[in-house]
């Protein structure tokens, strides 16, 4: 694959340059040779992400007019490895927005049999309180207690934290 790639005439020599070749293999060794998977090196993950200049499709894009793109089933191979690593990578993300999702469930459930709120929690509770029925009296109630609020580093309110300022002060003098 080596010999095949570094003396092909037919690929676009500004793409697949002996200048970069070597770095690409060297990629791809790192990246095929067995280790354990909780100790992945960087020198791997540019491997991974090297395959694709290596796979038939990727081959075909790159040759120059009228010319045919090097075969070798080592090219069909990556092709392969790289549509499932797409199929894995989509998967993954699915699984990850599952378990998100759990894990927002589950705390807020356990938050709940607990008795316990974050400060999050009472942000939104009360952006709530005053976006539903009797809002205006609660804002009302809160601009009487309170006449003036200070915002401390305006910079980091949130859009939670300026909405209840904006719905609490807003038009008050």
């Amino acid at each position: 694959v080596v010999a095949l790639l570094t003396k092909n005439k037919s690929l676009n020599g500004r793409v697949y340059s002996n200048r970069y070749l070597p770095s690409w293999f060297d990629a791809l060794e790192a990246y095929f040779a067995p280790v354990e998977p909780a100790r992945v090196c960087a020198a791997q993950r540019d491997g991974r992400d090297r395959v694709y200049r290596f796979a038939a499709g990727t081959l075909a894009m790159h040759v120059k007019e009228g010319c045919a793109p090097p075969s070798h089933r080592f090219f069909l191979a990556c092709e392969i490895l790289l549509e499932k690593r797409r199929l894995f990578d989509r998967q993954l993300i699915a699984i990850n927005h599952r378990l998100m999702a759990y894990v927002l469930e589950e705390l807020e459930r356990r938050k709940a049999e607990q008795g316990v709120l974050s400060f999050d929690d009472l942000l939104t509770h009360l952006d709530r309180a005053l976006h539903r029925a009797g809002g205006d009296a609660l804002a009302e109630a809160i601009r009487h207690r309170f006449r003036a609020a200070l915002v401390d580093e305006f910079q980091d309110t949130d859009r939670t934290q300026y909405r209840i300022f904006s719905t609490v002060y807003g038009d008050s003098p």
